[in-house]
């Protein structure tokens, strides 16, 4: 379930185009991570090149 929620969060940053104002400034090869928390843990994801 922890793995879901972290890649459920790097979905919003790629579905809400949340990096777009990055790309628009000239950065590149922008990495996303999608962390989940539950109790005392904690499940992180990482995804590289976001190109919108």
């Amino acid at each position: 379930m922890m793995d879901a929620a972290a890649e459920e969060a790097i979905k919003q940053i790629d579905d809400l185009h949340y990096a777009d104002g990055l790309l628009e400034e000239g950065y590149g090869n922008i990495g996303r991570y999608g962390i989940s928390f539950f109790k005392k843990h904690c499940r992180v994801h990482y995804r590289d090149g976001y190109d919108g």
